[in-house]
């Protein structure tokens, strides 16, 4: 059996939970970095084929990162792959990378407080910039939503 359990959607950032089978298969985060790509991101094998020009065409890239405490097998890391690359609306000149981490001592860093820190040490794993700010709890039912 599987099941999601979103844990955070602001703007920019999304985090779920995946279940398989009742376990946590891996944490999600997908990160709108509302940016082209890096040059770091260039450099990657996924990316090597496509020349300067298309590269350059992208203006926004989302990147799903997969954390888990080990190792992926290879069918669920496709099917993890597939599900939340689906999840990211594409066109001309929109695309998404995913990355694996693996964090050994993960539950270490992640509880189940889900509070602010939590949610940055996530980020923080995975080598994001995104620096999550404090929640103001006027504005608890539109974390979404850009302050005026």
């Amino acid at each position: 059996m599987i099941s999601i359990d979103r844990k955070l959607r602001l703007r920019d950032i999304e985090i779920f939970r995946f279940f398989k089978d009742d376990k946590v298969l891996s944490y999600v985060i997908i990160e709108d970095t509302r940016g082209p790509y890096t040059e770091e991101d260039k450099k990657l094998d996924s990316l090597c084929f496509l020349d300067e020009e298309d590269l350059n065409k992208i203006v926004n890239v989302f990147k799903i990162y997969l954390l888990t405490d080990e190792p992926l097998d290879k069918g669920d890391s496709m099917m993890l792959r597939e599900f939340f690359g689906n999840l990211v609306d594409i066109s001309s000149n929109t695309n998404f990378i995913i990355k694996e981490y693996v964090q050994n001592d993960l539950y270490e860093h992640i509880d189940d407080s889900w509070d602010i820190k939590t949610y940055q040490r996530m980020l923080d794993i995975v080598g994001s910039n995104y620096k999550i700010q404090a929640i103001d709890e006027e504005n608890w039912l539109n974390l979404s939503q850009d302050k005026i």
